[in-house]
């Protein structure tokens, strides 16, 4: 392929500064000193030359190396040199047409080969025309850029990770994946192997949670250094975990949890890259799967967490924790222990430092190996199971999710086994917008079995009425036996796309980001340009006097005249959450978007805004 290259382009990281970088005879020189100006020039790589024998020196070290011991072998970390390489680029030069004086290149448009002559090669220029005169043939001159080619020699860890990822198809060469680390065993030993593999773009992201500042401080300098050693890129970011406790009153587990993942998120579409890579290891898995038992799971949640869910990947699923500390002990590499898994006030603390030790001292010395039997086995029939809900779901139901109504067949519902019963009113649920629990497919069970023209509010925020031999199942704004509570004036601030609780109302606000054509087809969701309402913004009651123009709503107005036209109970209204950039109003949320942020032909990024019942 020819490229069109200036004097000071960089060609292959060496820039072509002058025509004194050339390598060419006197005469040749001349002319392209004289032509240097006019530009531009045409380059071809033409070569790629190895030192062989140099080669052949690396494989003889690489042969001396497969004598020693198999386990210096695994642990031996080391580069090869392969050799210098010299790639030769040809440079040749379009010269000025002698008969108009002029240092213009030919205007017409050429076709250019390259042909072998004398064992050089050649520029010939062909013109459609015979009235523009031209030089046929140009010596080239040389351009080359030397480098060092290497081999990594990987640990077995390492080798076993890559085989997971490309045997999952996880992730692609060449991918972007930004590396969740915490300078623990786990993460550290993550980004290590993948680093080893040099086939990714990665990015290493430390979140700051605020609840250890003299920790976090040693951890940020250990993960500081062994990234400037690797040449890895490092992010730290800071999270308000306290706050996010105080304002919805729930654990710090799991605000520490869900900020971790929105930050997380935040870096990687900063970045443009594909993927989040998570430190979730073997034991982690049966932590899990105890942790899903107690607090009450049916086989999806059983069977444990997946390689991959949406962009989030785990690469180190199939490894123990021994293993991995093995791995780093091995390398001399040290990591940092977080004090809070010490702590036993936290559920998966004690259970992996009082329940699993307990299990399997006195009941099950292989108890972790039969977990993760038993996970393997509920995979499998989660797997089954779903093929076969989704199968009875299309026969059974029918409606219009954008709509909000679904209906289902009651004849093809009773049909069903109990167990796909249930899946079907968890589909039902999903596709409507709304969580189900296990209340909601016991309601819909028990009126499939009643009388007709009978309707029950169910507490997600869904209506279901039975029609003659019909199950019909609404989405009805915000109604249901869920009593609203009112609340004082509050604010809530949204750095980024995520979930975001409203214990003062009972309600969850969620908040995505995709392209116009991923955007998702649910009742009540509200879509708007995100590139023209940025974050960070704001969610909080409306104040008296303000207004917006609601899309498709009629021109602008107050916002307590919209609410009295859509009939809003009036204990609702001087609560009721509005998305703010700064202080105009984005959206009336479960309502109406402002036309000012509406999404139009010219949209590349769309924020969904989602309101549901917690």
């Amino acid at each position: 392929m020819v490229e069109k290259v200036y004097l000071g382009t960089e060609i292959d990281g060496r820039s072509l500064a002058s025509t004194g970088d050339l390598n060419l005879g006197s005469d040749s020189r001349a002319l392209f000193e004289a032509n240097a100006e006019a530009g531009p020039f045409y380059c071809m790589r033409v070569s790629f030359e190895f030192f062989v024998v140099i080669f052949c020196v690396c494989l003889f070290e690489m042969l001396q190396m497969l004598r020693q011991s198999r386990k210096e072998i695994r642990n031996h970390q080391r580069n090869l040199i392969f050799g210098e390489t010299k790639l030769v680029y040809q440079i040749f030069f379009y010269f000025p047409d002698t008969h108009i004086h002029s240092p213009c290149t030919i205007q017409r448009k050429a076709s250019v080969t390259l042909r072998r002559k004398n064992k050089q090669h050649f520029l010939q220029k062909k013109p459609k025309g015979d009235n523009l005169p031209c030089i046929q043939e140009a010596c080239p001159a040389t351009f080359e850029v030397k480098r060092s080619a290497t081999i990594t020699m990987c640990s077995s860890f390492t080798k076993d990770i890559a085989a997971l990822i490309r045997k999952n198809a996880l992730v692609e060469d060449g991918e972007g994946i930004v590396v969740a680390v915490s300078a623990g065993a786990d993460s550290t030993a993550l980004l290590i192997s993948l680093s080893e593999m040099a086939c990714y773009n990665l990015i290493a992201a430390y979140i700051d949670h605020g609840l250890r500042p003299t920790e976090a401080e040693r951890e940020i300098s250990s993960l500081q250094e062994l990234c400037a050693q690797r040449g890895i890129p490092f992010s730290v970011r800071s999270v308000e975990v306290k706050r996010l406790v105080q304002q919805t009153g729930r654990s710090t587990e799991d605000a520490a949890r869900e900020l971790r993942y929105r930050a997380l998120e935040a870096i990687r579409t900063e970045n443009g890259y594909d993927t989040i890579a998570v430190g979730h290891t073997l034991d982690d898995q049966v932590e899990e799967f105890f942790i899903r038992l107690i607090r009450g799971s049916g086989t999806c949640g059983l069977s444990g967490m997946s390689l991959r869910r949406k962009q989030i990947i785990r690469p180190l699923l199939h490894k123990s924790r021994a293993e991995i500390e093995d791995f780093l002990t091995d390398k001399g590499l040290a990591w940092c222990t977080d004090s809070s898994n010490l702590s036993t006030t936290l559920l998966r603390n004690r259970i992996r430092l009082d329940l699993l030790p307990e299990l399997e001292q006195h009941y099950n010395p292989s108890l972790r190996k039969t977990i993760l039997q038993t996970m393997d086995i509920l995979r499998e029939e989660e797997r089954y199971m779903r093929e076969k809900s989704l199968s009875a779901y299309r026969q059974c139901v029918a409606g219009d999710t954008g709509k909000g109504r679904l209906s289902i067949d009651l004849d093809s519902y009773r049909s069903c086994h109990k167990s796909i019963r249930r899946r079907i009113v968890e589909q039902c649920c999903w596709q409507l917008g709304v969580g189900p629990s296990y209340t909601n497919r016991e309601d819909v069970d028990k009126l499939a079995a009643g009388e007709s023209g009978k309707e029950l509010h169910l507490s997600c925020g869904l209506q279901l009425i039975r029609q003659n031999r019909t199950l019909v199942l609404q989405r009805v704004a915000f109604s249901g036996r869920r009593r609203w509570r009112p609340a004082a004036d509050y604010t809530l601030p949204i750095e980024g796309p995520g979930s975001y609780p409203l214990p003062e109302l009972g309600l969850e606000l969620r908040l995505q980001i995709c392209s116009p054509e991923k955007i998702p087809k649910e009742a009540g969701l509200l879509t708007v340009d995100n590139e023209k309402c940025p974050f960070p913004l704001t969610v909080r009651p409306y104040r008296p006097g303000e207004r917006f123009t609601p899309h498709r709503g009629g021109g602008r107005k107050k916002i307590a005249r919209y609410f009295n036209e859509k009939k809003l109970d009036k204990r609702r209204r001087t609560s009721w959450p509005i998305l703010f950039l700064g202080n105009s109003v984005v959206a009336v949320i479960g309502y109406a978007a402002d036309s000012k942020y509406r999404v139009d032909s010219h949209s590349r990024s769309i924020l969904t805004i989602g309101l549901t019942h917690r």
